[in-house]
């Protein structure tokens, strides 16, 4: 199941950015002081995430470097399509995302912060006017290990002017471009934390987390790069112009933050308990196997030669030796305590009962002394696991 949880409405899927592609008017600068820029809100969404199952482990996704335990956000590169799933090939430059906390300070176009989270841009100066239209591709991998279960991811996002986030290819969540932005308005992308979640498209092994960032118009309606009336003491146009900015390029502040956490349920550990371990924990209450049961009662007796007739608890302290039979009576050995392990609530034995009595049916029919050892060692190896029951 994929949702997404923005405070806003979400555009539907299929839609294109391009259509809305002029969609701020001034394309978020509400202070851009070149000095003691303008205090930052904190944002904090009280809306909750879907609670992860119990039991589970967590992997912080950030673009804060320092918190993000499978490493910082690679920039992949530009392309100058307005659409991030509209197609455009993307520079392939690959290289760590630009950290822009550091120059907030100085250089904030009025973005707002996020807890556990990091502006991120494709340069350094990405929240000054030196950024062209289009789109700037990002992406961070994480891992999950295999045979974990009850895997979920929780997402925030804050974003100059739109993103797309897409989990594993298949995209999960994105910002309403026509939400972005008015001038003075309390939605704008950069304010309100876009929130998604999904638990349909993570896998286990490597995990690719894809975050589109589209830079739309400053001009709205058309094509022009009017910033509109200079809001005293700054004069937009003037400080754009003087840090690179032309009306042929339309360029503007572009950056993301995103904070999250991936859970996943462990896969439970294998046990098995060891032949000494049954012999001296008779009966073998809640089994289902009693002491004087007979090997030939369980296994084949028509393979199990001599020792069809031995009792199980006897069979824990079968001798080898050279002979077929001798192999045979090792692998008996081990089965016994298999069927005890598998048998036994809470375990966790890698095999069923009905796999031991099958696996070691296969093994004496052969006849074949070689395999019937075989089948013994992988028998022993399960039953070495130890664990909180033995």
């Amino acid at each position: 199941m994929r949702r997404s949880l923005p405070f806003h409405s979400l555009v539907a899927g299929g839609l294109a950015l391009a259509a809305a592609a002029c969609a701020d008017q001034i394309s978020a600068p509400r202070s851009l002081s070149t000095s003691g820029g303008p205090s930052q809100t904190v944002v904090v969404d009280p809306n909750p995430f879907p609670t992860p199952a119990t039991g589970s482990t967590s992997i912080t996704i950030s673009s804060d470097p320092a918190l993000n335990v499978t490493g910082a956000f690679n920039f992949v590169g530009f392309s100058s399509t307005f659409d991030p799933v509209g197609g455009g090939s993307f520079s392939s430059v690959n290289v760590p995302a630009s950290d822009l906390q550091s120059n907030l300070a100085t250089r904030n176009p009025g973005w707002s912060l996020l807890p556990g989270a990091h502006w991120n841009g494709g340069q350094s100066d990405a929240n000054e006017y030196v950024m062209n239209m289009g789109t700037y591709r990002f992406t961070t991998t994480f891992s999950i290990p295999a045979g974990a279960t009850n895997l979920l991811i929780n997402l925030s996002t804050l974003v100059d002017n739109v993103l797309v986030v897409s989990l594993n290819g298949v995209e999960i969540g994105r910002n309403s471009p026509t939400a972005d932005c008015t001038p003075g308005s309390s939605t704008c992308n950069w304010a309100v934390p876009l929130r998604m979640t999904d638990d349909s498209h993570l896998v286990t092994g490597t995990n690719t987390l894809t975050v589109d960032v589209a830079n739309t118009r400053i001009g709205y309606p058309g094509n022009t790069c009017s910033l509109g009336v200079p809001t005293s003491p700054i004069d937009f146009r003037t400080y754009a112009l003087a840090h690179g900015w032309t009306v042929d390029l339309c360029q503007s502040p572009a950056g993301f933050a995103l904070a999250g956490t991936a859970y996943y349920v462990p896969a439970a550990e294998n046990h098995g308990c060891t032949l000494g371990f049954w012999k001296t924990h008779t009966p073998w209450t809640g089994t289902g196997f009693t002491t004087s049961q007979t090997i030939g009662s369980v296994f084949n007796p028509a393979n199990s030669g001599s020792a069809a007739g031995a009792s199980l608890v006897d069979a824990l302290s079968f001798g080898g030796g050279s002979s077929v039979q001798d192999a045979k009576n090792l692998l008996f050995k081990q089965a016994v305590a298999a069927l005890l392990n598998s048998a036994t609530t809470g375990m966790n034995y890698p095999l069923t009962t009905a796999q031991v009595i099958s696996e070691v049916n296969a093994a004496i029919a052969t006849g074949n002394r070689a395999a019937i050892l075989a089948e013994a060692s992988r028998l022993e190896g399960f039953n070495s696991l130890e664990g909180p029951l033995c």
